[in-house]
């Protein structure tokens, strides 16, 4: 596999899953009260994803940008 590629998978994918932990959170925020527990569990996986992505990333000294993550803070999403 290319640098190239792996640049650009790993954009994508932080983009991506960054798009569904915003729309997981406004659908635990939207949803009635007998789906909301379904949705704060999703909500907290994705936070949960994001936040491992990053702290990797930190230790790896790997810039949040490659993931496209620079200004996200999924503590935000709680």
């Amino acid at each position: 596999m290319s640098q190239s590629a792996l640049e650009h998978y790993a954009y994508d994918l932080g983009q991506l899953l960054k798009a569904e932990a915003i729309e997981a959170a406004a659908k635990r925020d939207a949803a009635k009260p007998s789906e909301r527990p379904f949705y704060e569990g999703l909500s907290l996986a994705y936070i949960n994803v994001l936040q491992l992505i990053l702290g990797q990333a930190k230790a790896f000294n790997i810039d949040p940008e490659v993931f496209h993550l620079e200004d996200f803070d999924p503590d935000q999403l709680h």
